[in-house]
């Protein structure tokens, strides 16, 4: 019995999977870098507005959605592009379907600038696709940091549930995250 209350003590102390492993990254584009939990998984694709990075975490207790950072490049280049001030209003704009919310904006010392960061809030079904699915509450960190007139869009998603473990490891995210200079 005791053994059994010292290893529940244990595990209560231990911080959620990627508080405390980072590691250095950059992807293959090497558009920025920055310190990214150990443990996540991580893929670069090519997105119609420029590029997207994602790194997945851990999925919620029931196992429905899965934690993950999402870092996109906007190229203001691109064909159909949206200002950063444009992209922040849509992000926060509130939809009666989704029940989404969002939170101020606040300014946020990244590198050698500032982001702007809020949260947002919106519950979906999950699976989407499929049925049955489950409504759930889904939390985001946001930041918009801009490189010129291109802009970085960084979104830790996560189970409402985990958010508030999880802030520890957006921060740390976006104090190491470094934009490649233009």
């Amino acid at each position: 019995m005791r053994g059994l209350i010292l290893v529940l003590a244990l595990a209560a102390g231990r911080p959620a999977s990627g508080q405390d492993d980072f590691a250095g990254y950059a992807p293959a584009s090497e558009r920025f870098s920055c310190e990214a939990p150990a443990d996540w998984a991580a893929f670069e694709e090519e997105e119609l507005s420029g590029s997207a990075v994602h790194l997945l975490g851990p999925d919620d207790r029931a196992g429905a959605y899965r934690t993950g950072i999402d870092v996109h490049f906007v190229d203001a280049s691109r064909p159909g592009f949206i200002p950063a001030k444009t992209a922040i209003e849509n992000l926060r704009r509130s939809d009666k379907l989704t029940r989404r919310e969002s939170t101020p904006v606040k300014r946020f010392a990244v590198g050698k600038g500032l982001a702007r960061t809020f949260e947002v809030w919106e519950k979906r079904s999950v699976p989407s696709e499929l049925s049955p699915s489950v409504t759930l509450a889904i939390h985001h960190f946001v930041a918009v940091i801009e490189s010129g007139e291109s802009y970085f869009v960084i979104r830790l998603s996560s189970a409402e549930e985990l958010y508030v473990d999880l802030r520890k490891v957006f921060v740390r995210f976006l104090k190491s995250f470094r934009a490649k200079e233009a």
